[in-house]
């Protein structure tokens, strides 16, 4: 991927390619999330993916209502104890879909993403 890229943008310094396919996620920040999904970019086989839009989603870590207004060392231990997803939810805003030259036709694999988008 490196050589790619260095011929590909040989003006662009500093990034890197990451493989991904429709199932996976990356975290490019700590607060935003790149999920890619397989488009309908033309007629494919099953199991081949011609194509992949992606949606960047902010993502957030809140305190469950439960926790709001314990002190600050009551939800250090309870973090410490529990872990960080007993204590917090994590809300998702969809701040980006981006799709190409191809129309967003909503399959089933768009369809979690949908409360956000929309």
């Amino acid at each position: 991927m490196k050589d790619f890229f260095s011929k590909f943008d040989p003006h662009v310094s500093g990034t890197r390619g990451v493989p991904l396919n429709a199932r996976s996620q990356v975290t490019i920040r700590n607060d935003l999330r790149v999920s890619p999904v397989v488009d309908q970019h033309g007629p494919s086989s099953p199991n081949q993916t011609k194509r992949l839009s992606y949606f960047v989603a902010q993502v957030l870590r809140k305190l469950k209502p439960e926790v709001v207004g314990k002190s600050g060392s009551e939800i250090t231990a309870l973090r410490n104890h529990l872990g960080e997803t007993a204590i917090t939810d994590e809300p998702r805003g969809c701040g980006l879909a981006f799709s190409g030259d191809t129309p967003i036709e909503i399959p089933e694999s768009f369809q979690a993403w949908l409360p956000w988008i929309f």
